[in-house]
Parts: C-alpha cells; sequence; structure tokens
C-alpha cells in the first residue's frame, strides 16, 4: 500500500518526504531531514545496536526467520514465510536507476548498521542457509 500510496512522487519530492525517516524515528527527531543531526544519526545508531532483541533484513527474510528461531527457540511454521501484507501488485525489487544515485545519507548509515549487526548474528549463532535446511524444510519451504 504505501508503495502505491506515494507512487505519483516524483524522486525530488520522495527525497523531501521520506529521508532521513527511519533515523528520525529511531531518534526520537522530527522528520525533517534537514533538522537531522549527527547526534540524531548517532541515537539512532545505538538505539539499533542496542534497543533491539532481533534485527533481520527483508531482502533475507528467510534467513533472518531461521535466525530468529535459533535465537529465540520455536517450530519453524509456514505461516513464518508468507506474505501475509502483500499488495495490490507483486514485485521483485525497486528500479534504483530513478534515484540517479541519490542515496539517504542518514538512513543509509542506519542501514548499513542493521546490516552489519544481521551478519555479527549469523555469525555468533552460526546461522547460514546450509544450518537453516531444519528450518526451511520444517515450514516447508522450498
Amino acid at each position: 500500500m504505501l508503495r502505491e500510496q506515494f507512487q505519483h512522487l516524483g524522486t525530488c519530492e520522495f527525497q523531501q518526504t521520506w529521508a532521513g525517516a527511519a533515523t528520525a524515528q529511531l531518534s526520537g527527531a522530527p522528520q525533517n531531514a534537514s533538522a537531522l543531526t549527527e547526534a540524531h544519526v548517532e541515537k539512532a545508531l545505538v538505539r539499533l545496536r542496542e534497543g533491539f532483541a532481533f534485527v533481520g533484513l527483508e531482502e533475507e527474510w528467510a534467513l533472518s526467520v531461521c535466525l530468529f528461531h535459533v535465537m529465540f527457540g520455536g517450530p519453524c511454521l509456514p505461516l513464518d514465510f508468507e506474505n501475509t501484507r502483500p499488495g495490490a501488485t507483486q514485485h521483485k525489487g525497486y528500479d534504483l536507476a530513478v534515484l540517479n544515485g541519490w542515496r539517504d545519507v542518514h538512513d543509509g548509515r542506519v542501514y548499513d548498521e542493521a546490516q552489519r549487526i544481521f551478519q555479527e548474528k549469523l555469525a555468533d549463532f552460526g546461522v547460514s542457509h546450509q544450518s537453516c535446511k531444519s528450518c526451511y524444510e520444517e515450514a516447508a519451504v522450498n
């Protein structure tokens, strides 16, 4: 729904509207990218690292589900792997070319930290697609 709701925005409008949104939410700052400071970014990074019991990545959904179960227990269920909130259209990624190389300087750093945390937890718990085969089989995931 979010994608359909904002598809009318041009690239520049999208950047102005959404730049720094995750950083603002995590740091408690108003959602106004021009008002975000290094202190807001640092606060967001600390909160991401210290304030969440789990960090997964949407583009690594199956591995994230498996890691969650390794960390916290419970059986792997088919529902864990289903898209329970499908939009009007199904797509496989976005055409990032329309951004003309733009990268959100604030949220990009937060996302980079999320990727680091995810990779660290995979290593800490010895999780890989190979080690998750039983989870995937248990949930009947191809």
